[in-house]
């Protein structure tokens, strides 16, 4: 490990060493829980650019040769993803709200059963939900992976090595 920082008895000083040694406990607790990591923040293109300007970047992508996005495919999925994703916080919402009624009717000294199978069942759906949104977003994933980057505009388009502009010549 390469520390540009002199270590000292008493470790690392200042805020440098408190700074370093708080990003080291969370670089830990990420390798501990994949799942604390955004599923999006390996792939080289945004997702966000994606959903901002499908169709640009499809087009930019097919100058590289090949259609590398299924646009409608990829629609679907953010479609699929929206309309879970939303379903989910609902569900959340609810049953917060019914766990809090159901707080209150014990406090009053009232029978809680019915939102407690109202929780129960909510918390199912739930479940249910989560797990389709984990596969939707899995699929999506399996998609950016074959996307390559997007080329600068200055690339010249062409399906061969031959089509390529010299712009410098270094050595003999």
């Amino acid at each position: 490990e390469v520390s540009f920082y002199r270590p000292t008895p008493r470790g690392l000083e200042g805020k440098i060493g408190e700074k370093l040694a708080h990003l080291r406990q969370r670089d830990d607790q990420a390798k501990r829980n994949k799942k604390s990591r955004d599923i999006f923040g390996a792939f080289m293109l945004d997702i966000q650019l994606l959903r901002s300007d499908l169709e640009g970047m499809a087009r930019r992508l097919e100058t590289r040769g090949q259609n590398y996005i299924d646009v409608e495919q990829f629609r679907a999925l953010e479609q699929e993803r929206k309309t879970l994703q939303t379903r989910t916080q609902e569900l959340q919402a609810r049953r917060n709200q019914a766990s809090k009624q159901i707080g209150m009717a014990k406090a009053k000294g009232e029978d809680a059963s019915a939102l407690m199978a109202e929780v129960a069942k909510l918390g199912d759906e739930l479940k249910r939900n989560e797990a389709g949104l984990e596969e939707t977003q899995d699929r999506l994933k399996q998609m950016l992976l074959v996307i390559p980057n997007i080329p600068h505009e200055s690339v010249p388009v062409g399906r061969s090595t031959g089509d390529n502009v010299e712009v410098r010549r270094f050595g003999a």
